[in-house]
């Protein structure tokens, strides 16, 4: 017979020790948008890490899945509400990242041309309605590049009331679920490319495209339910985890468009979330003083007006190039990293809190008019 934690049986808490991974991933992939443009020099161990920035995206999914499962294990009260909830949670900064980036979206094109205004008028609709992932021959074009990825959220968080039957499942068939997930993300589209064409599938189709995406964030689900049955609980997750870093420093050039290693990245991003789960339960207070402490929880609050922020910034650079590339690199980086995080702490503060409070104030007058 399984157990399922309901309020009764179990109140969940915030899991603290998750916030500084958010900014973590967010800030790896500022890091990989710069290197990519101005390729700073650096040691080569650290080069390896930084240009493979994209692993950080399977992380924000599974952890999505993960974070999701934990938080609406107890008190999930219909599709309504929790979307509502999961729109008000990242529409307000989104549009703040949308409205900042507004004048890139045409600035190479002619703008007296009608087909170029219907073309933009296209981009815009298509972001406001956080479709552009499922344009994989538009990613890179405005701020496709970067905010396709919360399109595939948006996707992600539609499906997630399908995954709550994962419940259901016992803990050797969720274990068997993780792994068919993990070899599905880690090989279905390698495997099919090859026999397409000598070139094999554009990149961005099995990268930004939502479906793609899906098995991580099974994964992340998954995880949680274990995590909350005491089955996959502890430290020891961490230090396997930690094996990815040295694993991107030595070999990451050889990671093929970023999954070549995903049967050993994507267990270990797993891991690396069970361990730092784990840091809320443990008696090591050392250790829970280092991990949970109130600057890594405020990092934690702003990673997502730090990874839509810093969207602008990189158009910015894109444009002006030639005066980006006259600059000392690391001055330049640590200058930009400030601003950006000047901005986060600005949308989160006036536009994603607020936009979220306003947000859910609509959808319940809503609710009590119908």
């Amino acid at each position: 017979m399984l157990i399922h934690v309901t309020n009764s049986t179990k109140k969940l808490v915030r899991l603290r020790g998750l916030s500084i991974l958010r900014f973590i991933a967010a800030f790896w992939i500022f890091a990989y948008h710069f290197d990519l443009r101005l390729n700073p020099s650096m040691p080569l161990f650290i080069k390896n890490i930084v240009v493979n920035g994209p692993v950080a995206m399977p992380f924000f999914f599974m952890l999505s899945g993960f974070v999701l499962t934990y938080r609406y294990s107890n008190e999930y009260n219909g599709f309504a509400n929790y979307y509502a909830a999961r729109v008000s949670r990242i529409y307000p900064a989104y549009l703040f990242c949308v409205l900042l980036t507004l004048p890139f979206i045409g600035y190479q094109g002619d703008l007296s041309n009608i087909l170029m205004i219907i073309s933009i008028t296209f981009l815009f609709i298509l972001s406001i309605l956080l479709l552009q992932a499922w344009y994989p021959n538009f990613y890179g074009i405005w701020n496709f590049g970067g905010t396709w990825a919360i399109s595939v959220e948006m996707f992600l968080y539609t499906t997630f009331p399908l995954l709550r039957k994962l419940e259901d499942l016992s803990n050797k068939k969720l274990l068997l679920l993780i792994l068919v997930a993990i070899s599905l993300s880690a090989t279905l589209v390698p495997s099919i490319k090859l026999p397409l064409s000598h070139d094999g599938l554009p990149f961005s189709v099995y990268y930004a495209t939502p479906i793609y995406r899906l098995p991580e964030f099974v994964v992340g689900a998954a995880l949680a339910i274990l995590f909350i049955r005491g089955s996959m609980v502890g430290l020891w997750w961490i230090v396997l985890a930690l094996s990815l870093l040295p694993l991107l420093g030595i070999m990451g050039k050889y990671n093929y468009r970023y999954m070549s290693f995903n049967l050993i990245v994507l267990p270990l991003i797993a891991a690396l979330i069970i361990g730092f789960a784990s840091v809320d339960r443990t008696k090591i207070e050392l250790l829970k003083r280092i991990v949970i402490n109130p600057i890594f929880d405020y990092l934690g609050e702003i990673s997502y007006s730090f990874f839509l922020l810093h969207i602008p910034i990189v158009l910015v650079i894109d444009k002006y190039k030639a005066w980006f590339e006259m600059r000392p690199t690391m001055p330049l980086f640590i200058s930009l990293l400030t601003l950006i995080i000047a901005l986060s702490i600005f949308s989160y503060h006036l536009v994603e809190k607020p936009g979220k409070v306003l947000l859910m104030s609509w959808y319940n007058r809503f609710m009590v008019a119908e």
